[in-house]
């Protein structure tokens, strides 16, 4: 599985995110998107690859709107 296809990966009706994922929903590069996922702590990491479910990238992104 590369991570241009993980976007496709669905846990539930959740996606699984990659850097590359987050990065092109958010604009950020892809350095930006990691720090992101890490700085929201609900990254996963497997075989150091980092992901994270949309819900939860949505959630720690509304959570920073209210700051």
């Amino acid at each position: 599985m590369d991570d241009l296809s993980c976007a496709s990966e669905r846990i539930g009706s959740d996606r699984l995110l990659s850097i590359q994922n987050v990065s092109e929903i958010t604009g950020f590069c892809p350095v930006v998107a990691s720090r992101l996922m890490k700085e929201s702590g609900r990254e996963i990491v497997v075989h150091r690859r980092k992901y994270i479910l949309e819900s939860s990238l949505l959630a720690y992104l509304r959570e920073l709107e209210r700051r």
